[in-house]
């Protein structure tokens, strides 16, 4: 191999190591690239997910919340249904008392009616106990 051979083989070899070179720089920032994009979303999807976490924890704040007020309701609901029964209670009691006071009104207003007779017919009596004697 003469030297000119062997200077075109080493430029062609530099050519062929500049282009690999160059192909390995275009690979490495394409990779560049994507690993920068990966990164990028690797931390938007944190952000996200830190966002959303403060929103969940808002959330059972607010749930906490909601549920100490159920709690109430249903204690305030449990001493109405007491009152309800002490109620309803009272209620039979009353209308016991107005079934026994509705029995002694029918006495007495069939009492007041045989009074009203009776009172009818005190003239006719007297009438007679006059003719009488």
């Amino acid at each position: 191999m003469t030297v000119e051979e062997l200077a075109r083989e080493v430029r062609s070899l530099k050519h062929r190591l500049d282009l690999a070179e160059t192909r390995l720089s275009q690979i490495e920032g394409r990779f560049e690239f994507v690993s920068g994009q990966l990164r990028d979303i690797q931390l938007y999807q944190h952000s996200k997910f830190a966002e959303i976490d403060n929103r969940l924890e808002g959330v059972e704040g607010r749930l906490e919340r909601v549920e100490g007020r159920l709690e109430k309701v249903e204690g305030r609901l449990e001493k109405v249904e007491g009152r309800l029964e002490k109620v309803e209670g009272r209620l039979e009691r009353v209308e016991g008392r107005l079934e026994r006071v509705e029995g002694r009104l029918d006495r007495v207003e069939t009492g007041i009616a045989g009074l009203t007779a009776e009172v009818r017919a005190l003239p006719r009596a007297i009438a007679e106990m006059i003719a009488n004697r």
